[in-house]
């Protein structure tokens, strides 16, 4: 019998240690888990390709036919910053925007509007029209139909905001000075219009500026 109790002693140091062992192992993982844990939600929070920032601005995009090539480069550009985009049908020009607007999901925190201009309506208007409609949700208007005081005083005080895009774009067939992250040629300037319409190097110039007035 006086054999057996060393035996015992000796076979249950290996175990011991096995369990000393894996206590240690247990935590190595326990660690490395929570470590890679706290990675993902490091990237999931600062990366909003991955996954949607809690301040998140659901924006839809009321753009004009006529502008179309802007609007990879706008949606990118909204998507790049967090913000998740929505586009809804074109409107013809400014005259179709305010039905257009009542339609729009009520959901969204901010309006993009960019028609083309024309002389069917009046269209003081029907930017007062638009702005009511859109009701609490902010209006970001890309260049204002018109340049009349009384429009000027109608929005005042409302939750408006204008784009002027002939800062970066000037007028079609004008060339513009490039900018910082433009590929610039040799000559230093850059042409936003391609015939008469704007082209790729205007919309990406639209894009920041309307993701700058959406911050």
């Amino acid at each position: 019998m006086t054999t057996g109790g060393p035996k015992a002693t000796r076979a249950s140091g290996p175990f011991r240690r096995l369990a000393d062992l894996t206590k240690r192992h247990r935590l190595s993982r326990a660690a490395i888990w929570w470590i890679a844990g706290v990675s993902i939600t490091g990237a999931v929070w600062w990366w909003p390709a991955v996954a949607s920032r809690p301040d998140d601005i659901d924006v839809e995009l009321v753009i004009g036919e006529g502008l179309a090539v802007a609007d990879q480069s706008i949606e990118r550009r909204l998507r790049e910053e967090g913000f998740r985009v929505s586009r809804p049908p074109r409107p013809l020009d400014w005259c179709s925007v305010p039905d257009l607007v009542d339609s729009l999901s009520p959901e969204s925190t901010q309006l993009v509007i960019w028609a083309e201009v024309t002389t069917r309506c009046d269209l003081d208007a029907v930017v007062e029209q638009v702005v009511d409609r859109a009701r609490d949700r902010r209006l970001i208007v890309v260049r204002l139909p018109t340049d009349s005081a009384a429009l000027e005083s109608a929005l005042a005080g409302q939750n408006v905001v204008t784009v002027d895009t002939r800062r970066l774009l000037g007028e079609p067939g004008q060339t513009m000075e490039c900018v910082w992250w433009e590929d610039c040629p040799a000559n230093g300037t850059i042409d936003p219009w391609i015939d008469g319409r704007l082209g790729p190097v205007g919309g990406e110039r639209v894009a920041r500026m309307i993701v700058t007035a959406s911050s």
